[in-house]
């Protein structure tokens, strides 16, 4: 959590092993990125988001070579087998004026999911707890620890994979162009949330099912939907007929 550049990620998850590293649960390649503001992070300085966005880009599908980059105060640092699993929250408007503009062409936007929240107008100045509370946290953390324990390859079953050809042969193509980045990744993007659904089983099963798929391409078709309503561009810089804001300055 905090701000982060480019070359911090890639130190982050290339540089050496240190004495830390024999206590964390993941490899140094597998990082979890949580940024309550994302305009707080280097997303929110122009320059540094950019770089960032391309490096999220091309870590996004994984690689079995080492990914070998060198860094200024670092030296050459090699990533082996990344991982990166992100959770920014945002508002709209600070969403537009964040994006990096032209980065975002490329298939930054198409590999991220937005999910946009939804109030009802009900008013609770004090949020109430249940009594378990307390219980229902300690078996959250415990389902966490058991799945950053987990090692190995998450598959598909031959029913998931019957329904994921299906699917793939008979969607239609979007009636917004600039969807379409997002629309040709979509099976990838379906079957990486299918791998999350099965993950959170509570025997933490690295088969996806019929079940996790199905469920994994409903949410993606509705982003696909959300998106096509609001006529947002993939490369960020048109949400209807709004045109992408040029800051005076850069965020802090």
């Amino acid at each position: 959590r905090g701000r982060l550049s480019a070359e911090g990620l890639l130190v982050r998850m290339g540089a050496p092993p240190t004495l830390f590293d024999s206590y964390s649960l993941c490899p140094r390649a597998v990082v979890w990125l949580i940024q309550p503001e994302l305009a707080a992070t280097a997303m929110g300085k122009r320059g540094h988001a950019t770089g960032l966005a391309r490096i999220l880009t091309d870590l996004y599908d994984g690689s079995d070579v080492p990914i070998r980059d060198v860094t200024r105060t670092h030296g050459e640092v090699v990533v082996t087998n990344p991982c990166v699993n992100w959770l920014a929250a945002t508002t709209t408007e600070w969403l537009r004026a964040v994006l990096p503009a032209g980065g975002m062409a490329s298939g930054f936007l198409a590999r991220v999911v937005t999910v946009k929240a939804i109030y009802s107008g009900e008013r609770i100045p004090e949020p109430l707890y249940p009594p378990d509370r307390e219980e229902i946290l300690a078996k959250l953390r415990a389902q966490l620890v058991k799945m950053l324990e987990l090692r190995g390859v998450v598959t598909l079953s031959t029913q998931a994979r019957c329904l994921l050809n299906e699917w793939y042969a008979g969607r239609p193509e979007p009636r917004n162009a600039s969807l379409r980045p997002l629309w040709l990744r979509e099976p990838l993007i379906a079957t990486k949330v299918a791998a999350q659904l099965a993950l959170s089983e509570p025997e933490c099963s690295k088969e996806i099912d019929r079940r996790h798929l199905g469920l994994a391409i409903a949410l993606v078709q509705e982003t696909l939907r959300v998106r096509d309503e609001q006529a947002m561009t993939v490369d960020g810089l048109v949400l209807g007929n709004f045109q992408r804001p040029q800051p005076k300055e850069d965020h802090p």
